[in-house]
């Protein structure tokens, strides 16, 4: 059994079912975020013992996962997905994989392609959300057919509360998103990096610093660039398509952990630093 799971699977039979997320850590060493996401990344290639892909969409999140990849030596390419709504972003993932000199895979997607894909895979199985995550399904099948696996920078444990924001405190609100485990859960990719082990977890929700605004405190634990939080900017009409589907599902989307540190407070009884001490 996973440290984290959450009943996405379960909303094949019942599709109405909010969403939930439970927890079953075992003991572990606590390590500096880099050092725990290095130990991740790599224990992610060896359990996949493949080629490993990651859905770079020009955000710090997947930005950290392919930066921690490279740096870790681990054989990883970033895939970016151009749509009608993601200019901006497309523009910041490029410009990174340029520093770093590396070469990405490009793929274009129609407006078209992203609904129908969205809705085969995500909406019609368990009226799921998460249509930004569209995207990551076209990365997902662009992976299996290169013989792959994808890896995202899903579960950042970050509120969204107060994230547009650049000089107020980000919510010390520790939230998880129902798209965060598609990857993983119903398509059996290694999918997010930061929940792969309670280490990486603990490892941010310990260490990112709670003075700072969302994109700031980010940008300082991940070492990269810091952006504001970019949305998609679709078409007028793909908007209301969205809105007409969410509303058949008004469950929430996400679930409060508490604070992060009442979950830092929890995880300490799974830590092994007093026995190494």
């Amino acid at each position: 059994m996973k440290w984290i799971h959450s009943n996405v699977k379960d909303r094949y039979k019942d599709k109405f079912l909010s969403f939930d997320i439970k927890l079953n850590p075992k003991p572990f060493k606590p390590l500096s975020f880099y050092d725990a996401a290095s130990v991740a990344i790599k224990k992610i290639a060896d359990d996949y013992n493949g080629r490993l892909w990651v859905s770079l969409s020009g955000g710090m999140d997947s930005e950290f996962v392919l930066k921690i990849g490279l740096e870790n030596k681990v054989p990883i390419t970033p895939v970016i997905v151009q749509t009608s709504g993601n200019a901006e972003e497309t523009l910041w993932a490029l410009r990174f994989c340029k520093d770093v000199n590396i070469m990405p895979v490009v793929l274009k997607i129609s407006d078209r392609e992203l609904m129908a894909l969205w809705y085969k895979q995500i909406y019609c199985p368990i009226l799921g959300r998460g249509f930004n995550w569209g995207p990551t399904l076209k990365v997902i099948e662009y992976a299996k057919q290169q013989g792959g696996y994808v890896v995202t920078g899903d579960c950042p444990p970050t509120s969204d509360n107060q994230i547009e924001y650049l000089d107020m405190p980000l919510s010390n609100e520790l939230h998880l998103a129902e798209w965060d485990f598609y990857a993983a859960e119903l398509f059996n990719q290694p999918g997010a990096l930061f929940t792969y082990t309670e280490q990486c977890f603990y490892g941010f929700t310990k260490n990112v610093d709670l003075n700072l605004s969302t994109q700031r405190a980010k940008a300082k634990l991940y070492d990269v660039k810091i952006r504001t939080k970019m949305k998609a900017d679709y078409s007028d009409v793909l908007t209301s398509f969205m809105r007409i589907f969410h509303q058949h599902n008004p469950n929430p989307s996400h679930k409060v952990l508490g604070t992060m540190t009442t979950f830092n407070k929890y995880m300490e009884m799974f830590t092994m630093a007093k026995k190494l001490s």
